[in-house]
């Protein structure tokens, strides 16, 4: 077995002693007296657009989670050596290390830092993951950020792991059942944009029209939909239905206007519920914008926040609007720290407060650290601002279908 697992990496331990092992190997070795070796490579897979290949999304992280949990007090596993084995390849390296910390994050509180320590040395280096744009990759992401992502989306309660429900999540992100997904419970879900007729894909499956979120965005207390492509459908159908809707558009793969970027965050601080966020695919634009408003109200950094968009919505943010979001970063801190000062005057309950537990407090961090957040007390103005298309820009990316549930891996 040693020969065959050369270089595992122990990272976890229990009692004391080495626990758990991450492992590359061609082949998944039989278990013995002392170690079980599990793959999970052919069951948590990523469903790639163009050249990407990760991060796996949050319902995968949750399901190996679960499993990881299970098999600490498996009798037959519990006295044992855990391995986990993956094939040496650049996507597998990468996604079952995301696993592994993941894991600890999730079940054991650990730091960002902490889960990829025992990564850090890891030879040879891990390919960091890319967006999903046909263009060359000009924004690398590595696990490490992706740990911080999941971390700060842990400690504002935007996942919670006794709650989250995987199998929900992959029958929603199927285009057939919807293609949405939540990125922020309760106040940003992302989808695909709908169609004012169904239109059949060459595989049979049709795009959903205005109707099909009738039902489900009144059940969880979506109040307004916000659109950023073309105007394929007649927005009357939401009206009719008691959403308010809001048309905010510009060019496929590009980046807002501070037009534009200002009467989003109008809308969402005024919104009364949640918020159903949509451009062609529901991933750059959407992306982009939700981003932005995250950034000011709770202090997230760039990677954190396209980690976290990629793990909730695979795909997300995509060519230059990812280096946009770096460049918009301090600005958007700035914004959220004057909105707090604003708001801690008035002594008002804000976002980061309601999300950690806060009180409403007169100073303000440098760094927003544990600041106060403004309220939510803006009034909607009911325009409508668009901006003429540009050629260029890279387009987003598009999939019939989304994968398939991922199958049990409840398995060696």
């Amino acid at each position: 077995m040693a020969q065959q697992l050369q270089g595992a990496i122990a990272f976890y331990q229990a009692d004391g002693k080495d626990k758990c092992f991450w492992a590359c190997s061609r082949h998944v070795p039989s278990d013995t007296e002392d170690s079980h070796f599990f793959n999970t490579d052919e069951v948590l897979i990523y469903d790639p657009y163009y050249g990407d290949f990760g991060p796996l999304n949050i319902a995968q992280l949750c399901r190996y989670s679960r499993m990881m949990t299970a098999k600490m007090t498996d009798p037959n596993v519990a006295n044992k050596k855990i391995y986990h084995v993956c094939r040496p390849q650049t996507d597998t390296r990468a996604n079952s290390i995301l696993l592994c910390g993941a894991w600890r994050i999730i079940c054991h509180s650990v730091t960002p830092q902490e889960a990829w320590a025992p990564f850090a040395s890891v030879k040879p280096a891990l390919v960091p993951y890319r967006d999903a744009s046909l263009g060359p990759p000009s924004y690398p992401l590595t696990v490490l950020h992706c740990f911080t992502g999941l971390h700060k989306a842990i400690s504002l309660g935007w996942y919670n792991h006794d709650n989250f429900d995987p199998d929900e999540y992959e029958h929603y992100e199927r285009v057939e059942n919807g293609d949405f997904n939540w990125i922020v419970p309760g106040k940003f879900l992302a989808f695909s944009g709908p169609t004012q007729t169904p239109i059949a894909y060459v595989d049979g499956v049709k795009t959903n029209t205005p109707e099909t979120y009738f039902e489900y965005f009144r059940k969880h207390n979506v109040t307004g939909v916000v659109r950023f492509n073309n105007k394929v459908y007649d927005r009357k159908k939401f009206l009719d239905a008691q959403f308010n809707h809001y048309d905010l558009y510009f060019a496929d793969g590009g980046n807002p206007t501070e037009q534009i970027l200002k009467r989003f965050l109008e809308i969402v601080e005024a919104e009364p519920g949640a918020l159903a966020v949509h451009c062609k695919a529901g991933l750059g634009r959407t992306g982009t914008l939700i981003s932005l408003f995250l950034m000011k109200h709770f202090f997230v950094t760039t990677p954190e926040i396209i980690s976290w968009l990629r793990l909730c919505r695979p795909g997300s943010v995509i060519g230059p609007q990812q280096n946009f979001l770096a460049e918009m970063e301090a600005k958007m801190h700035e914004k959220g720290r004057q909105f707090q000062k604003e708001m801690a005057a008035k002594g008002t309950v804000t976002p980061l407060q309601a999300a950690t537990g806060g009180a409403a407090a007169d100073g303000v961090s440098s760094d927003g650290e544990g600041a106060p957040h403004g309220g939510l007390t803006v009034e909607m103005g009911g325009c409508s601002v668009s901006t003429p298309s540009r050629p260029g820009l890279p387009q987003s990316p598009s999939r019939t279908v989304a994968a398939p549930p991922s199958p049990s891996i409840n398995a060696r």
